[in-house]
């Protein structure tokens, strides 16, 4: 029933909202006049450039094609699938652009995976929450340089400066302890995770611990396409997950996942 009521509240909001599509990525639509002192047509150019960074990674032709509207959410980001369409809601404002590619990077990631983990397959949620942790620094750390030479609008770039120091100030909020191998730190921590896909300082570690690899082969976002095939049930423990998502994989980025697998076991 909350279910229910939430994707009533979604349609409602997507019928009265006054909305306008991006340049580039035109599926995707943006409610304007509620963004703070920012100009709506900059908001747009901005998230349409981390649609842009985001997908360049990616096959395309697995990606969804169903709209998408973005609105502006008073608490938290939030991505809904709400079959015929998407909604990303992100709780930024003004011309904080770090903070709005940040928030919109991770809600991206979810559409681009679109599983149905959230109802059906928690378990391995907090590994979904991970990846799109992992996709905001990514992002972010990619759009800082190329800003620089081509920038979403006049004058980006000088905000673009600020984009590592805002992931610096993100991960050291967290309080982390990287030494820690990822090995033993998932024995630990697997049973919690796997009660509570939301655990972000758990989150962040993982992805900080896989974005290295990612970085150095970007062909791994490739693999993030076919989480949702995986069929997944409660009996099913991490090894058995991460070995089935390998399997379905095609043959050029099977070698690749078992990476992300040795990573685990390290």
């Amino acid at each position: 029933m909350a279910f229910f009521r939430e994707w009533l509240s979604w349609y409602y909001l997507i019928s009265t909202m006054t909305a306008k599509n991006f340049n580039v990525n035109k599926n995707f639509s943006l409610q304007v006049g509620n963004w703070g002192n920012a100009v709506d047509t900059q908001v747009i150019e901005v998230l349409d450039s981390v649609v842009s960074t985001f997908y360049s990674e990616l096959d395309i032709n697995l990606i969804s094609k169903i709209p998408v509207y973005i609105s502006k959410r008073e608490d938290h980001p939030l991505y809904s699938n709400l079959g015929a369409v998407s909604i990303i809601g992100i709780n930024s404002t003004d011309s904080y652009w770090a903070q709005y590619s940040y928030q919109f990077s991770h809600e991206l990631c979810h559409h681009v995976i679109f599983t149905d983990w959230f109802e059906t397959k928690s378990k391995f949620g907090w590994f979904e929450e991970a990846i799109c942790e992992m996709a905001s620094l990514f992002v972010l750390q990619k759009m800082a340089a190329g800003w620089m030479n081509s920038p979403p609008y006049a004058g980006a770039e000088l905000f673009a400066v600020n984009f590592p120091a805002y992931l610096s100030a993100v991960i050291a909020s967290h309080n982390l302890d990287s030494s820690a191998s990822l090995k033993a730190w998932l024995n630990i921590n697997l049973p919690a995770l796997e009660q509570d896909r939301y655990m972000r300082t758990h989150n962040i570690f993982v992805s900080l611990k896989l974005l290295p690899l990612f970085n150095t082969i970007p062909d791994l976002w490739k693999t993030i396409q076919y989480l949702k095939l995986i069929k997944v049930h409660q009996e099913m423990t991490f090894e058995e997950f991460l070995l089935s998502w390998k399997e379905i994989l095609p043959e050029d980025l099977k070698a690749k996942c078992q990476l992300i697998a040795d990573l685990f076991n390290s």
